[in-house]
């Protein structure tokens, strides 16, 4: 599938990658999008939570620690995370309904309501 995302969308991505990438996780899954998401200080994600009532605090210590139990390797062959099926996913979806609202961009938006959907 061809997309683009919005700055936003690939700044959050980037950071999923390299917090999987830090924390020793094999694959970078969509609770590392969501984590990233969460942690954007201009993002949409927290106002949309506080806008359906959810509390974003709540939600990214919930996420953090299902972060934290995800399985992790160690030792010096460890390469670089490779997304998951699910993380791939969660783009396509995401990707699928930008074109289905003819939208040329991926938003954090779309990347969002994709994760939270499948959770």
């Amino acid at each position: 599938m061809n997309y683009k995302l919005t700055q936003k969308s690939q700044e959050a991505l980037s950071v999923a990658i390299r917090r999987a990438t830090t924390d020793g996780n094999p694959q970078t899954e969509p609770v590392h999008l969501l984590a990233a998401l969460l942690d954007q200080a201009e993002g949409i994600t927290r106002p949309l939570l506080k806008e359906v009532g959810a509390d974003p605090d709540r939600l990214k210590d919930r996420t953090d620690a299902a972060v934290a139990e995800l399985p992790k390797a160690q030792g010096s062959t460890v390469g670089s995370p490779s997304a998951s099926r699910q993380l791939t996913i969660v783009i396509n979806t995401a990707a699928q309904r930008a074109q289905q609202m003819e939208d040329e961009y991926v938003s954090t938006c779309l990347l969002y309501t994709s994760d939270a959907a499948d959770d």
